[in-house]
């Protein structure tokens, strides 16, 4: 990104003063387009604390810490697949 540039990240504000990055949202959105899996745990994950910080911002910091761990957990899912794929290619179809 040059100097004169400016980052358009549109935000939204939520109760109790919650952002939602909706321009990072729907950039995330557009790198997993092919991935359906990834799709549906952005949108429920979006949902669920638009939903929370409607009825029940006391929920919030529960919510974000799940999505946190969910995210990261299917990062690790990943990375562990590819390298037991790595090291035993023969055994792939017996882990799906």
């Amino acid at each position: 990104m040059e100097e004169n540039d400016i980052e358009f990240d549109p935000k939204l504000i939520l109760p109790n003063g919650y952002t939602l990055m909706v321009g990072s949202l729907l950039r995330c959105l557009f790198n997993y387009a092919n991935d359906p899996k990834h799709i549906k745990q952005i949108t429920q994950s979006t949902y669920a604390t638009l939903y929370a910080a409607e009825t029940d911002p006391g929920m919030m910091k529960e919510i974000i810490e799940d999505m946190v761990v969910e995210d990261q957990m299917s990062g690790f899912d990943s990375a562990l697949n590819e390298l037991l794929d790595s090291e035993n290619p023969d055994d792939k179809e017996e882990r799906k």
